[in-house]
């Protein structure tokens, strides 16, 4: 993780926040994407199986996106409102489907 962060470009997707805090010295700018669970459920319910999965870890899967909101460790909504509030670059949090687009959008 590190070693990416030296690249002058660079984006890392943040779900395991330990690994994002890594990376945090060198971030220029923070996107954090906080959909709602019910509808990162959902997606997760209608992507195709993954080689290996089964119906076990899928279930786990899910219980652990829907358990977002109230775990309490980096991997979480609590240790990802850390990272951001402690971020002093410039900053985003996006919500909705149709925000991330508007950003998109408008992106250089």
């Amino acid at each position: 993780m590190r070693d990416h962060a030296l690249a002058e470009k660079w984006v890392i997707e943040g779900v395991f926040g330990w690994l994002a805090a890594e990376a945090m010295p060198r971030t220029q700018q923070l996107i954090w994407l906080v959909l709602p669970e019910e509808e990162c459920v959902r997606n997760l319910e209608s992507r195709p199986i993954k080689s290996g999965e089964d119906d076990a870890s899928r279930s786990a899967l899910l219980q652990w996106c829907r358990e977002y909101r109230t775990r309490q460790n980096a991997n979480a909504f609590a240790g990802h409102q850390g990272l951001y509030d402690q971020f002093t670059g410039e900053k985003h949090i996006l919500g909705s489907r149709q925000e991330i687009a508007r950003f998109l959008s408008e992106f250089p």
